[in-house]
């Protein structure tokens, strides 16, 4: 009995996470660029929530994750940005154009 629920237990987490991964779980899961120190996961998903309102354009801030995740990019020491985004500008220009159609839709107060 202890073995089939160790087996259910470990199948419903993923990636080792209890629940399914956030937006801004996905951005740290980036890593820090080299030299930035102790990596303080907490940190980086308060910085990215902060920074990227990911709840605003979810699939365009996956889009771009995926993108920066694919090209191995890391995120600068304050979780802030991306060292770079070549290769990924695309989406980023996507993901920007969508926020601020956004914050348009919400200054006319239709959002």
């Amino acid at each position: 009995m202890v073995s089939l629920t160790a087996a259910l237990a470990i199948q419903g987490c993923q990636d080792g996470y209890p629940i399914a991964a956030t937006a801004c779980d996905r951005y740290c899961d980036l890593g820090m660029a080299p030299g930035c120190g102790d990596y303080r996961p907490t940190e980086c998903v308060v910085s990215c929530e902060a920074h990227w309102a990911s709840m605003v354009c979810s699939s365009e801030f996956d889009d771009w994750v995926s993108c920066l995740k694919e090209r191995k990019h890391t995120l600068v020491c304050d979780y802030s940005l991306p060292v770079s985004n070549d290769g990924c500008e695309a989406v980023l220009n996507a993901r920007l154009e969508c926020w601020l159609d956004y914050a348009a839709r919400v200054r006319n107060g239709k959002q």
